[in-house]
């Protein structure tokens, strides 16, 4: 008699834990049960729990940090985001690791990089009658803070942290210079990346046709190249600057 064998994909999420439940019900009617997950998914997450238990410990691990931290990687998990996703906060985040030693206040720098970009709704970010999703992103952050327990002054150095990434002009000073900068360093990005990089954005606006998403891209694309400098520091213009200059005018072009 043939072996009776289940392919399940799991995703081993830590809201769904990975589907488990599911998986034990079905296991009993099965031979051989095999379970297929995405490695790269699971690295990033594993990064990410990584870096959200480092906050909290700075924090003095509040009680209710594991409800936080699902909530944001069920926020960064949507299914409309290809870019604006777990793997982008990871990877700023790796990069703030780099540069913590020109911090001001780590902490707020950290949660600014968790929150900027916590609602991401592009289909309602041009209406003028919606906030941003910067504001909107500031806001959920200061309810986050005040959940996890934390001060009332935290929440406003964050909140004001996030709505820099408007980036409508560059920071003047401060770890809001950084935040941008972490924020921006994908421009920078090895040829092959920014490209990745540019799909992505452009499937996140993929209900837009080709010729409004170009006008509205080389907006935003001439708004950092008309710029005297792209990166705020000393420390992201020496590392990214030049290549950031030809990927953008590649891209403009």
């Amino acid at each position: 008699m043939a072996k009776r064998i289940a392919l399940y994909a799991a995703s081993l999420d830590p809201i769904t834990n990975g589907h488990i439940d599911v998986i034990e019900r079905m296991a009993p009617f099965y031979d051989i049960t095999v379970v297929v997950v995405a490695l790269k998914n699971m690295f990033v997450l594993g990064k990410a729990r990584r870096h959200w238990a480092s906050l909290m410990r700075a924090c003095g691990n509040p009680a209710r940090s594991e409800e936080v931290f699902h909530d944001l990687v069920g926020r960064y998990s949507e299914p409309h985001r290809a870019y604006h996703t777990l793997a982008h906060i990871v990877s700023m985040l790796d990069e703030s690791e780099r540069v913590r030693e020109h911090l001001a206040d780590p902490t707020a720098v950290a949660f600014a990089v968790w929150y900027h970009d916590a609602v991401c709704d592009p289909q309602a970010s041009g209406d003028a009658k919606i906030a941003s999703d910067e504001e909107r992103s500031a806001y959920v952050a200061v309810q986050a803070i005040e959940k996890l327990g934390l001060s009332q002054h935290l929440g406003a150095h964050v909140s004001a942290l996030i709505l820099a990434t408007l980036h409508r002009a560059p920071p003047e000073a401060g770890d809001a210079q950084w935040v941008v900068d972490l924020d921006l360093a994908v421009l920078g990005a090895p040829e092959k990346e920014f490209d990745v990089y540019e799909t992505r954005i452009r499937a996140e606006y993929s209900f837009l046709s080709p010729e409004q998403f170009s006008a509205g891209r080389a907006k935003v694309l001439r708004l950092f190249l008309d710029r005297h400098a792209i990166y705020s520091t000393a420390y992201f213009r020496d590392r990214y600057e030049d290549a950031a200059r030809r990927n953008l005018q590649r891209s403009y072009e």
